[in-house]
Formats: C-alpha cells, structure tokens, sequence
C-alpha cells in the first residue's frame, strides 16, 4: 500500500521498508539496498539545494524490488504509481534497461 506523508519535502513509500525485508529474508544478504542522492532539476532551477533521496529495497537473488522510499515534492505521485510495479514483481534489471524520461525526477528510480 503506498503511503506519503504531505509536508516538505514530502515522502513517499511503497512496499518493504529495508528492515522489514532483512526480517522476512532471515539474512541481510540477501537484501540489496539503492540509494541515490541528489538535487532535483526543477530545484535547481528554482534556485534551491534541497536534496531529494530514493532507496530502492531489492532481493539480492532474483532482483525483484521489495520496496521503494522517496523523499522529494514528486514522491507521492511516483509512489502511487510505482506501487504497481512493486505489485506486479518488477525487477531492478526491468528498470535499469527502461528509457528514462529525462530530465524528471522519476527517472531517478531507473539507475
């Protein structure tokens, strides 16, 4: 169930949370996390260095991603619909080899 909480920036999450999984998986492991910091375009432009953050949560095995956090204006609109990929078991090889749309903050989420 994707979650946000509405405040500045705001924060987006979908599925596992990185403790959650190690849990569920029994070893951390077998858990692989992918951190990306960085400035949005829109806040460069805007004359702001407000970070933005996404941690992507994956089985280390089959690549599936368990869970994806953001922090960031757009996170929950990217939350919202990435709660379908989380649904349908995509993998971080699906999204490494997807055309990003460029210059979003979504992309972010693809590597």
């Amino acid at each position: 169930m994707p979650t946000a909480v509405f405040c500045e920036p705001a924060i987006g999450s979908v599925g596992l949370t990185e403790k959650a999984a190690i849990e569920q998986a029994g070893k951390p492991e077998r858990i692989q996390t992918v951190v990306r910091r960085f400035v949005s375009l829109e806040n460069r432009f805007g004359g702001s260095e407000q970070a933005s953050m996404v941690k992507l949560v994956v089985n280390a095995r089959s690549g599936r991603v368990l869970g994806a956090h953001m922090m960031d204006n757009a996170a929950p609109e990217i939350m919202q619909a990435f709660a379908v990929a989380v649904r349908l078991g995509v993998k971080l090889s699906h999204l490494q080899t997807t055309v990003q749309l460029h210059p979003t903050v979504a992309e972010e989420l693809f590597g």
